[in-house]
């Protein structure tokens, strides 16, 4: 049973205020496991947490026309994992991950 509360979103494992300390210390840790070693949770779960993060973003983002972008592509996982990301150069903001 699970009880609907307006502090998390459905099927969140998390408060919102607790994603937003995930979000703060994945900010200042720069790295996903440093920031799960401090934090206590498993590397899926701060992904999760950041992904949810994104999606709210994304959700308020208003479409502007871009002059400038910025492509980059960061590796993740051993191998040959990349998460190619898309910024706005002029206003420093992401506007697509892959």
């Amino acid at each position: 049973m699970q009880v609907k509360v307006p502090c998390a979103e459905p099927h969140g494992r998390f408060t919102l205020l607790m994603e937003r300390f995930v979000i703060d210390v994945l900010q200042a840790c720069q790295a996903v496991k440093g920031a799960c070693t401090l934090v206590g949770i498993s590397w899926d779960q701060a992904w999760h947490v950041l992904e949810r993060a994104v999606a709210r973003g994304l959700a308020r983002k208003q479409a502007t026309a871009i002059a400038r972008i910025g492509v980059d592509e960061k590796a993740f996982r051993k191998g040959h994992r990349y998460l190619t990301i898309v910024n706005d150069v002029d206003r420093g903001t992401v506007e697509f991950v892959a």
